[in-house]
């Protein structure tokens, strides 16, 4: 697309987000607290990216779960952090930056593959911010992570949604919850693995989208023996970067 003929996403500012619930995508409760752990071992094990800047002097250290925002040595954020290796091209809408961590955070609006809007945690904006605003289409992946995962119970999930549910159906539906959603399908791939000392599953769900969508899901938040061609419904923080 040449840059005449570029539409440039609408840029936004909240104050309003916070990463507090998004910890028990792989936090138990006990480590929900204080997330000394996941913290300490980003610092002492993760990696190191200084970001160039005129102004501010910005870290971002990565572990197998965690990312840490790091501005002029005090630490403005700490969250999950996992991706998968699969590529989409996504047409980004819209940006709505969290003025709460200086700019450095950010949801995004995208056109997927399938033409389904989603929104998603950009883990890597703090890096990537230029391309996110000015390079539209991406290639980028999808993840979720999610709060929990069970067996597709049509009446159950009806009467905790307010919505109606067919016993065979799939959908993925946005929540009042920013950049969270429920997934419902079917499960494609099931994968042992481990985020750093997180327990959990990579599972690959066929949903309304045309593409398989990553979960990762934890032990703990697992309710249900998974296997090939289950129908679940689980509801996920949707993440994603360029990197």
């Amino acid at each position: 697309m040449s840059e005449s003929n570029q539409v440039l996403p609408i840029i936004t500012h909240t104050s309003e987000e916070f990463h507090g619930a998004n910890w028990h995508t792989i936090a138990s409760e006990i480590e929900a607290e204080t997330l000394t752990h996941f913290i300490q071992d980003a610092i002492e094990n993760g990696q190191v990216i200084d970001l160039e800047s005129n102004e501010e002097s910005v870290s971002i250290v990565t572990s197998d779960n965690t990312r840490l925002i790091v501005q002029n040595d005090d630490l403005v954020s700490a969250f999950p952090f996992f991706k998968s290796e699969q590529r989409l091209e996504l047409d980004i809408e819209a940006i709505q930056e969290w003025s709460n961590v200086n700019g450095l955070e950010a949801v995004v609006t995208a056109i997927d593959p399938s033409g389904y809007e989603v929104d998603f945690f950009a883990s890597d904006y703090a890096m990537n911010a230029d391309i996110y605003q000015e390079e539209s289409p991406i290639v980028a992946n999808l993840t979720g992570m999610a709060y929990i995962l069970e067996e597709f119970n049509a009446q159950a999930a009806t009467e905790i949604e307010g919505l109606e549910y067919s016993a065979d159906c799939s959908d993925l539906i946005p929540t009042e919850e920013s950049a969270t959603y429920v997934a419902i399908g079917l499960v494609k791939k099931i994968t042992k693995h481990n985020l750093g000392h997180v327990a959990g599953y990579i599972v690959t769900l066929d949903s309304i989208i045309d593409y398989e969508l990553e979960i990762f899901v934890a032990d703990f938040n697992l309710k249900t023996e998974l296997t090939i061609d289950q129908h679940v419904y689980c509801t996920i923080w949707m993440t994603g970067s360029i990197e």
